[in-house]
């Protein structure tokens, strides 16, 4: 029974895609009542509501009417389904109870939520946690709880994050807050906070930060530090306070660490540690102003106020 249609003029965005600044609504439900007291409208039922190209479906439903007779809030329980489709993309979001509100331009999902997005048959956008909301007016994401998220190759995870989209719902921006985590390809990033921006794929980890880099030859190299940003495009890892290298056999620490790559094979390559630093290799333990790794050919050079020791010497006697 199709119950009421309005039109509203409002600003909807659905996991960052911009539909239009008017728009019609369509209430549709096997059941429907309406408390004139409450000014709410209860739906039962095979609920079904379309908002110009997005689809929202689920077994039960409550809207909200303003004084004025204008539709204010509508909620979506019991497990709710919301899709957009357009010529280029799809986006689609599950939840336990979905949250709409017409007047503040803002989307909220609890319980099980997971939102996807789809750009000519492909996903680009997986989000799954507990809690979601989205801001139209600012194309921002707010998420907790049991974050998990997917982009491209991208894959994160932490207690809450919040997410910049573009206008063609891009990802802009991710921030990662509480046991945040970053994995692409050979690369691993976490800390207490991790940032990516997506326009110059700079991550940057804050508090207790980590980072593993696996090289071709299945080597890695292991960074732990305060804070730490590593530059995906050219390979790149600035490394600040307390830091701690392990590549092969060497255990390297400083105050302050630059990994670059080779120009030609834009591979990790080098590691420059400033300030003293030391480095151990087996026995040997060297202290030094600077000290530079390679890793291809494998060595180490020491510079200014160099300091060498060697232990377990009687081990040479044997």
């Amino acid at each position: 029974m199709k119950f009421l249609k309005y039109f509203i003029p409002i600003l909807f965005l659905f996991c960052g895609i911009n539909i239009a600044q008017a728009v019609n609504l369509t209430v549709e439900s096997e059941k429907q009542t309406y408390d004139d007291t409450k000014k709410l409208i209860t739906l039962d039922k095979e609920v079904n509501v379309n908002i110009d190209d997005i689809n929202i479906k689920s077994p039960k439903a409550f809207l909200t009417i303003t004084p004025n007779g204008k539709p204010d809030t509508a909620t979506f329980v019991e497990g709710a389904r919301a899709i957009q489709v357009t010529p280029n993309s799809k986006s689609e979001t599950k939840a336990s109870i979905l949250k709409l509100s017409l007047i503040s331009k803002e989307v909220e999902a609890t319980g099980n939520v997971e939102s996807k997005m789809e750009k000519l048959g492909k996903p680009t956008i997986t989000i799954k946690s507990d809690y979601q909301s989205f801001k139209t007016d600012s194309n921002v994401m707010e998420v907790k709880d049991n974050v998990i998220m997917m982009y491209g190759d991208i894959r994160a995870t932490s207690n809450s994050a919040k997410i910049w989209l573009s206008k063609q719902g891009g990802l802009e921006y991710l921030k990662l807050i509480g046991n945040a985590k970053i994995t692409q390809d050979k690369i691993m990033v976490m800390g207490d906070t991790v940032d990516l921006d997506a326009k110059t794929e700079v991550m940057t980890a804050k508090g207790s930060a980590y980072t593993n880099v696996i090289i071709d030859d299945s080597t890695t190299v292991k960074i732990w530090a305060n804070n730490q940003q590593y530059n995906n495009k050219n390979n790149t890892a600035i490394a600040n306070g307390g830091v701690k290298i392990h590549y092969n056999t060497y255990v390297a620490s400083g105050p302050k660490a630059v990994m670059i790559a080779d120009p030609k094979t834009q591979k990790p390559n080098k590691i420059f540690f400033s300030g003293r630093s030391k480095i151990k290799d087996g026995d040997k333990s060297i202290e030094a102003d600077k000290i530079t790794i390679t890793m291809s050919p494998k060595n180490f050079e020491a510079d200014g106020n160099v300091k060498t020791q060697i232990s377990n010497l009687s081990s040479l006697n044997r």
